[in-house]
């Protein structure tokens, strides 16, 4: 409606075709067509078609936020850290111990969704189960993992665990 002399245009294209006449024996050869309004056809016409533009361009507002939160979660599985860093960069008033330890479980959860990060939540667990132990006991357990590991065949992972547990063993005092 708001393009009358367009679609004015389009339409005459087609009947300019012969067109069978539907239940008569008779063709059309020719027909023009000639489109009018009232200005309020044309005020509607052009409200109609300003809804169907802002309702395509929020649906397309939509499709992008959803593949920007679908990037942003492929992006946390590969790097769960990334959280913090977020957190910090939108709202560093936010960054309380509580905000942190919050964090903590959210990287856990989220790299317990991703196959490739699975181990993320074990070795969590483990930092806080040496985390509290007595050095004796962490480098007796360190000790256990790298056997654990060298009779898989994983030396470099024994050896690993061998140089953290000579961090772990306490500090012999000096007899002098």
């Amino acid at each position: 409606m708001p393009d009358a002399l367009t679609v004015e245009k389009r339409v005459n294209a087609h009947f300019g075709l012969p067109t069978p006449v539907p239940g008569m024996p008779v063709s059309l050869s020719w027909a023009s067509v000639r489109l009018w309004g009232t200005s309020d056809d044309v005020d509607r016409a052009a409200q109609s078609a300003q809804r169907i533009y802002e309702h395509n361009l929020k649906e397309e507002q939509h499709r992008r936020e959803i593949e920007l939160s679908e990037s942003f979660r492929d992006a946390l599985r590969k790097d769960p850290s990334l959280a913090l860093a977020h957190l910090a960069l939108r709202h560093p008033q936010g960054l309380s111990a509580g905000a942190i330890d919050q964090i903590d479980q959210l990287i856990v959860r989220i790299a317990s969704c991703d196959p490739a990060t699975a181990w993320v939540a074990t070795a969590k667990l483990l930092q806080e189960l040496i985390g509290g132990m007595k050095p004796d006991t962490t480098a007796h357990l360190l000790d256990e993992l790298a056997s654990l590991a060298a009779r898989f065949g994983q030396s470099k992972a024994a050896d690993s665990l061998r140089s953290h547990r000579r961090q772990a063993e306490p500090q012999q005092k000096d007899p002098r």
